[in-house]
């Protein structure tokens, strides 16, 4: 299944597979991961902030109504571009869900649960 493009969801420009591995190349995202942001100031502006929320949000929403469950959220995995407009990554933990349905594994990145 496909889930379609959105503007807040880093793009594949080339896929391809090995018999161990799957490899997907991503498009150039300038502006690196937010966490690199974060570190880099202490605060950062009230409106920026605002905005970079809204997109997570909007971009999730986008995520579950096409039955995606995106269970790695986390600076890292949002990349920012030239002008801080984010860009979701890294959907290796992400999980197809039918309406009314339930998972139970426990997943992510243990220093964010």
């Amino acid at each position: 299944a496909a889930v379609g493009h959105h503007i807040f969801i880093a793009g594949a420009v080339s896929r391809w597979q090995t018999k161990k591995r799957l490899y997907i190349v991503s498009e150039y995202i300038p502006g690196g991961e937010l966490l690199a942001l974060l570190d880099k100031y202490s605060k950062l502006p009230e409106e920026l902030v605002k905005i970079i929320l809204a997109e997570i949000a909007i971009a999730i929403d986008f995520l579950h109504n096409a039955g995606v469950i995106y269970r790695d959220l986390k600076p890292e995995n949002i990349l920012l571009d030239s002008d801080y407009h984010i860009q979701l990554v890294d959907f290796g933990l992400s999980k197809w869900l039918s309406i009314g349905s339930r998972t139970t594994t426990l997943c992510g990145t243990l220093k964010y649960m």
